[in-house]
């Protein structure tokens, strides 16, 4: 534990030597709510952290995190978690601070859930606009005979997920307490995250069904028969304005970015999953696949051409890390290390592997 904070000041001491340069500011255009940091220089402030200059460092006013009418931008957020996980000391961070955020924090999102008739009408408010929140996160859910499946991920585009990620599992666990009881724990999870040094505090919150890494995508598993618990806080006519709210909010969102972004996102999102056609595209957001196709038509291109180029442009920047090729080629949502290598050859000319040499002689 010494050798440890004594990285993490060592490493906070660098991070602000006036002589060292910065790091990089993201250039990621997607976006998160401010007020999803409302609450976290008050908790920085609890593990004895200053959390200004970490903001800072990666473009982020500390001023504006209790804002709930402005975006920041995604990847800078990801990162300042980060670096409350380097100066701290404490690779469990993200979790903390969700059980120190409350669900009214994420304004009329979290009250329009809080006052949802049941746990199956709260799981679809967050899946409809969860968007208002956070871009580049993919959610759906899979209902069986006896369990329902959630599933979410973000694009591997996104650096530093992990403290994140806990920090959205964790909300999502609150959201389903609001319905089931406080006591309430998942049959399974699955966090997309490295394995923390203790695992004591996951097992605590998640349950002894918590893994990680052992699947593709974060997973939280519900019985089916819970969908239908009613809520304590059921107020339909507060349900109603807080869910026009959320659709008044997400249309102003959608109006404000590019289409050719969002279409993009979200195909990254679902290639992994081998479902980044038009209906689930159209789908997540809430356009017809006429409307999509005709609108996409307006800005020279549609959607096929979009999933060739997303695909291309992931395959470039991943062949330029250590990423193993079978794994880019199932992000790429290729069924086969095959089918990724005749897709490179024709983009390319040459093979993955040639590529790959090509890129770290001309970085060498």
């Amino acid at each position: 534990m010494l050798t440890l904070r004594r990285q993490a000041f060592n490493f906070r001491n660098r991070l602000f030597d006036p002589r060292e340069p910065s790091l990089p500011f993201p250039t990621n255009p997607q976006t998160v709510i401010a007020a999803a940091g409302r609450r976290l220089e008050e908790f920085a402030r609890l593990q004895g952290v200053d959390l200004a200059p970490l903001a800072q460092s990666v473009g982020i006013d500390v001023a504006e995190l209790s804002r709930s009418d402005l975006r920041i931008n995604l990847d800078a957020f990801m990162r300042l978690f980060h670096l409350l996980e380097i100066v701290s000391g404490d690779d469990c961070i993200g979790l903390r601070y969700a059980l120190h955020f409350r669900q009214g924090d994420s304004g009329a999102f979290g009250f329009a859930i809080l006052h949802a008739p049941t746990l199956r009408e709260g799981l679809r408010i967050y899946q409809t606009y969860q968007r208002m929140v956070a871009d580049n996160a993919h959610f759906d859910m899979v209902e069986e005979k006896d369990d329902v499946t959630i599933r979410w991920r973000y694009t591997r585009l996104i650096d530093y997920p992990d403290q994140y990620t806990d920090f959205r599992a964790a909300l999502l666990v609150k959201v389903i307490r609001g319905f089931l009881g406080p006591g309430w724990r998942p049959r399974a999870v699955a966090l997309l995250r490295p394995r923390p040094r203790s695992t004591v505090l996951h097992r605590d919150y998640f349950g002894p069904g918590v893994s990680f890494q052992t699947a593709s995508l974060n997973t939280l598993s519900i019985p089916a028969s819970a969908l239908d618990t009613p809520s304590g806080n059921d107020d339909p006519r507060l349900f109603e304005m807080m869910e026009a709210a959320c659709r008044a909010a997400l249309d102003a969102i959608d109006r404000s970015r590019d289409l050719r972004l969002q279409v993009t996102e979200q195909i990254l999102a679902l290639l992994p999953w081998g479902e980044a056609n038009l209906p689930r595209v159209a789908a997540s957001l809430a356009m017809g696949e006429r409307s999509l196709q005709r609108r996409l038509g307006e800005l020279d291109t549609n959607f096929e051409t979009l999933v060739e180029e997303t695909r291309r442009d992931l395959s470039d920047r991943l062949l330029g890390t250590s990423t193993p090729l079978s794994e880019i080629s199932y992000l790429c949502g290729y069924s086969n290390a095959s089918a990724y290598s005749r897709a490179a050859r024709g983009w390319y000319g040459v093979s993955p592997q040639t590529m790959r040499q090509r890129l770290r002689g001309h970085t060498t």
